[in-house]
């Protein structure tokens, strides 16, 4: 069962029966690196420097192996001497606690390809093996001669002679007997040395002819005429567009394929429509569909006013009174929200216990929720919870912190005894900090 623990803060000081620790203790303070010891005698910890742990440990400090196999035993104080030999780079020393690293040597005269046996002028077989560096990673590989990108062959070209064709001259310079440079040029290209002799030109919409057309020869595409547009010498205009006036809406005529006036005109931004308008059904029904104003509208006040359908306005409305919402979504599509009020209540329906928040939109569907939940009687938050949704199942709740002149006494406000875990109690008169837990 949860119940107050008390919380240990820095300069506390506290008194255990034991202490388990999940690793090392750190030591408060150190210089350089240091060997840890348990004092069975006093108890407690001690450090020695690692000059002092490897004096205790004396003549077994180190233990190296000969190239005979006979181990040999070297002393605390004593110096381990490499003298690198031939091919091997100079000598190595490793003095106590030191790392040992033997490279072949690449450089100078004592290198390990120098000192191998000189066989310069002897003919070398395709099955003989070469060291080579492998430039790709840089390490040094072996392979046959066989393997070299290049073969030996042998033979002497005394004279070369090249000639031009199919549009392709030769300047100058040939034939080449030892050395020398062959200038060609391009005199021209027959068509018949080409891929393809012809080309096809595809008429596109709106246009006609085309075709498959020989190089050197010429094709026309004309602009066909289509409904209501007349293809003249040089231009294409639409038909019947002398008789049409401005500043007038144009009018489809199916019957003979053009534009005519209607009866539509505009004139110092003022719209005339000569021939009367009429919107909706006759007067006394209600309008049907969508109506848009944008320079105001008026509306008689007299009785109620029904407008069957979807009403935009384009400009800002202002109500003198209630606003009633009898619907199911109320949607808010504002840069800032206003409210005056001190306190907005939520789930104002219900009558009992029962969860509710508010929900900050994070993706398509879902968002972050701060809400209250009923059952555990705190506030929670959730991740991924959707607009629709009617209760939250918190994945981490809100702590709390109470504060009275002595220790808590009882469970905490927020969740009581059964889920109230994680809030703290702070004691004014002694600055000590309790976690319900």
């Amino acid at each position: 069962m949860a119940s107050w623990k008390k919380v240990l803060v820095s300069g506390s000081n506290i008194e255990v029966a034991a202490v388990t620790a999940s690793a090392v203790p750190a030591i408060g303070s150190t210089s350089g690196n240091n060997v840890l010891l348990i004092d069975t005698t006093g108890g407690g910890f001690n450090q020695i420097t690692p000059g002092q742990f490897q004096a205790s440990l004396g003549q077994y400090a180190y233990t190296a192996s000969a190239d005979s196999g006979t181990s040999i035993v070297i002393g605390a104080a004593d110096t381990l001497d490499i003298a690198g030999g031939a091919g091997i780079e100079t000598t190595i020393v490793s003095n106590s606690g030191a790392e040992i690293t033997v490279d072949l040597d690449y450089t100078g005269s004592n290198n390990f390809i120098e000192i191998a046996t000189d066989l310069e002028g002897t003919s070398i077989a395709t099955t003989d093996t070469i060291i080579y560096n492998d430039a790709t990673d840089g390490n040094i590989k072996k392979g046959l001669v066989s393997d070299l990108p290049f073969s030996n062959n042998s033979g002497t070209v005394t004279s070369v002679a090249i000639s031009g064709t199919d549009g392709i001259d030769v300047d100058s310079g040939s034939p080449i007997t030892t050395s020398g440079t062959i200038t060609l040029g391009l005199s021209n290209v027959p068509n018949a040395s080409l891929a393809n002799s012809s080309i096809t030109v595809t008429a596109g919409s709106g246009l006609t002819n085309g075709g498959a057309v020989s190089l050197g020869s010429t094709v026309t595409l004309d602009v066909g005429a289509g409904t209501g547009i007349t293809v003249n010498a040089n231009d294409v205009a639409l038909k019947n567009a002398g008789s049409l006036s401005n500043n007038t809406a144009p009018l489809w005529d199916s019957g003979n394929g053009q534009f005519i006036d209607s009866s539509i005109t505009e004139a110092a931004s003022v719209v005339t429509i000569a021939a009367g308008l009429e919107v909706g059904a006759p007067t006394g029904t209600a309008l049907t569909g969508e109506i848009y104003t944008q320079n105001g509208v008026v509306v008689e006040t007299g009785g109620l006013q029904v407008l069957a359908g979807d009403s935009t306005f384009a400009e800002d409305v202002t109500i003198n009174g209630d606003l009633t919402v009898n619907g199911t979504t109320t949607t808010i599509d504002t840069t800032n929200l206003l409210v005056a009020d001190k306190f907005a209540l939520f789930a104002s329906g219900s009558d009992g216990t029962t969860d509710g928040g508010i929900i900050v939109q994070q993706g398509a569907t879902t968002g972050y929720a701060l809400g209250v939940d009923g059952s555990a009687d705190r506030w929670g938050l959730q991740n991924n919870l959707g607009p629709t949704a009617t209760s939250i199942t918190p994945d981490a709740y809100m702590v709390t912190a109470e504060a009275s002149t002595g220790a808590p006494s009882t469970a905490p406000v927020y969740g009581g005894s059964s889920t109230g875990y994680g809030n703290i109690h702070v004691n004014t008169s002694s600055g000590e900090i309790f976690i319900y837990s």
